[in-house]
């Protein structure tokens, strides 16, 4: 059985045991402008971590969009890095033709 299905089968099942053990217990969520009575202590960390997942949705995008850009860019300095530069072989032909003709 992979690896990947057995954890996530086993938090499922730390999950039902959590939820079954804390059906009972409740507390008063706050918001600011309101109050909400007696929310089941899973349902607020269920959505507490719900709000967590939402708020690096956009972080995990913004780092999987910028990864292959800064590939490329390294691909291509090291493209540049390996032709040499015409300047310096147009340069070195003169000097050898002027050699020559002396």
């Amino acid at each position: 059985m992979p690896w990947k299905l057995m954890g996530f089968v086993a938090l499922l099942v730390f999950a039902t045991i959590f939820i079954g053990f804390n059906l009972e217990h409740r507390c008063d969520v706050s918001i600011g402008f309101t109050t909400f009575k007696d929310v089941p202590i899973f349902l607020s960390l269920l959505i507490a971590f719900a709000l967590g997942v939402l708020v690096m949705i956009p972080f995990t995008f913004i780092r999987a969009l910028s990864l292959p850009q800064k590939k490329m860019k390294k691909e291509r300095d090291v493209e540049l890095t390996k032709q040499p530069q015409k300047a310096d072989t147009d340069s070195a032909k003169s000097k050898k033709q002027h050699e020559d003709t002396k």
